[in-house]
């Protein structure tokens, strides 16, 4: 059991050193890019995967910790970290939905341009509908 931990605790220390500068990479691309609606969902997604980046060093940490409880122990730490966790996976499937959507519409109707307004409205309405589960 301790080997396996170390070995997951050490995919999670890469997965953090090396997907958040990563991510941040490419959100400062996207940031700088015209914001076509595929490009508000490229930044949703960085931002998304710095999030699931940085939410996997506490897992690394208690299982490199011999499962101390280090930051888990505190009960509002847990309860964010729960919920948030929740969220990522379900927000994250949903924003791959909207790419492929949005790239179908534009295949089966090309002169006619979904407003950016709309994408952002039914990402916060999805996030909201998720928070409130």
């Amino acid at each position: 059991m301790r080997q396996a931990d170390l070995i997951i605790s050490a995919i999670c220390f890469v997965s953090f050193v090396v997907g958040i500068p990563a991510n941040a990479i490419s959100l400062k691309y996207f940031l700088k890019k015209n914001h076509y609606n595929s490009t508000c969902i490229y930044i949703a997604v960085s931002l998304l995967d710095i999030i699931t980046c940085a939410m996997v060093f506490p897992v690394g940490l208690t299982l490199a910790g011999q499962r101390n409880g280090l930051m888990f122990s505190s009960g509002t730490f847990c309860s964010v970290w729960g919920i948030t966790w929740e969220f990522i996976p379900y927000y994250s499937v949903f924003l791959v939905f909207c790419l492929s959507t949005l790239r179908t519409f534009n295949l089966l109707k090309p002169f006619v341009n979904v407003k950016r307004k709309t994408v952002i409205r039914v990402m916060i309405c999805y996030a909201v509908f998720l928070m409130g589960r």
